[in-house]
């Protein structure tokens, strides 16, 4: 059975009280000092006024026990050393207890008064006179700790108790919402900055005295915002916003329409604005010009003319009890047509498509007699699904005119017949 190491006891002293020159006068010699690696030195236990070390550089260095009982330093090695004073491996390890302070405050009463004062302050505990009650000094993972012994003790730290305690501030929306002074979030449609392709921002500006928007107009950044939405519309409009803001895409897809339609709806009713770059290539109040921002719900309508030896045909949008010729007609960023100071989305692909090619055409369309008829059966049969086309001279029924006429008039016999019965009835 091994015999437990010998303890070495030095009287009328502690850690506190201990010179470099009195730990001299107890070891048979003074190496200890010229080893100053004393981040080298591992704590295997360590409480108050007693630890267990070693040094984890040292192959073979022996486990050192320090204590400090009332009025004395005990401690002991398991080197086998003559205990008539403190062998090389105590001093050492002493020694570095004096020189390092994470591991002193555990045997110096004064040095850890002062360290748990600074902690106690947050607490209201300043005045209290034994903090070894409240606190105590733990180290963990090679790093002193200060905890305190209640875990029910609150520190009074305004910053941590109004960031989880006090209800959360307003988002950014929300603010905007509440304020008493004319500052807006507005909706500006513009070019991106770098591919020119169409962009949509969310921007907010203080107005005038008239309500007209004034500089400076800064952003809004809709990833802020999104996650703090609830209205499954809204949520929709800002991840909308984002996918014109964040993706470069030369083709017009479906995802890009679908995204078009939830700004459209501008469900958080914004005003809306066209950011004029002829003006200003950064967004200022002279550059933003106010329009409406609606779908479009209009019918095109061709017109055929016998124009020997050519058929003309040209065409025109019929809605708000008006007709918008196509010469006079302005298509914008590709999916609106822009009149009178409203941007009209043209929200059906097959319809944007006509308008388009007119438009690329020098809106009129001259076709060659000798064309005319695979002209009309390949384009203007088929398009009479989608749109109404006017014929300035006699021509050949198609199919679909066939059917609507035989509609027309069975509907007619059917209506006469009961008026027929109604009245042998009578």
């Amino acid at each position: 059975m091994a015999e437990s190491p010998k303890a070495y006891t030095l009287v009328h002293t502690n850690i506190e009280s201990l010179s470099v020159f009195e730990l001299l006068n107890h070891t048979p010699n003074g190496n200890f000092i010229d080893q100053r690696d004393f981040q080298d030195i591992s704590v295997i236990s360590l409480e108050l006024d007693a630890g267990v070390f070693t040094k984890i550089t040292a192959i073979g260095f022996p486990e050192v026990v320090v204590s400090q009982v009332g009025s004395a330093i005990v401690s002991s090695c398991g080197c086998g050393h003559a205990h008539v004073m403190f062998c090389e491996h105590q001093a050492e390890i002493i020694y570095g207890i004096l020189e390092r302070k994470d591991y002193r405050i555990f045997f110096d009463k004064t040095l850890r008064y002062k360290t748990l004062l600074a902690q106690a302050k947050r607490y209201g505990l300043e005045n209290e006179p034994h903090l070894d009650s409240y606190f105590q000094v733990i180290h963990r993972e090679g790093k002193l700790r200060i905890e305190t012994r209640i875990k029910e003790l609150l520190p009074m730290d305004d910053q941590l108790l109004t960031k989880n305690l006090i209800p959360g501030r307003l988002s950014v929306l929300e603010k905007l919402k509440e304020k008493v002074v004319l500052k807006k979030p507005i909706l500006v449609i513009a070019r991106h900055r770098y591919y020119q392709q169409l962009n949509f921002l969310l921007m907010e500006a203080d107005r005038t005295k008239v309500g007209k928007v004034k500089n400076p107009i800064t952003n809004i950044d809709p990833v802020k915002l999104v996650w703090k939405a609830d209205d499954p519309e809204e949520i929709k409009f800002y991840t909308a916003l984002m996918r014109f803001q964040q993706t470069y895409d030369e083709d017009h897809t479906a995802a890009e329409l679908e995204a078009l339609k939830r700004i459209v709806k501008n469900p958080l009713d914004l005003e809306v604005y066209y950011h004029d770059r002829a003006i200003s290539e950064t967004v200022t109040a002279k550059s933003l010009l106010p329009i409406e921002l609606e779908v479009l719900k209009a019918e095109i309508r061709l017109r055929v003319l016998k124009k020997e030896p050519f058929y003309e045909v040209t065409g025109e949008l019929q809605f708000n009890d008006a007709s918008l010729p196509f010469q006079d007609m302005v298509i914008r960023h590709n999916y609106f047509v822009y009149h009178h100071q409203v941007f009209y989305f043209v929200d059906h692909p097959d319809t944007l498509r006509v308008m388009k090619f007119f438009k690329s055409n020098n809106e009129t369309l001259l076709v060659h007699a000798s064309k005319y008829d695979e002209f009309f059966q390949t384009v203007l049969a088929p398009l009479e699904e989608l749109l109404h086309v006017d014929y300035s001279y006699i021509h050949v029924a198609t199919p679909i005119q066939l059917a609507e006429r035989t509609f027309r008039w069975n509907l007619s016999y059917i209506y006469s017949k009961k008026v027929v019965t109604y009245r042998l009835h009578r």
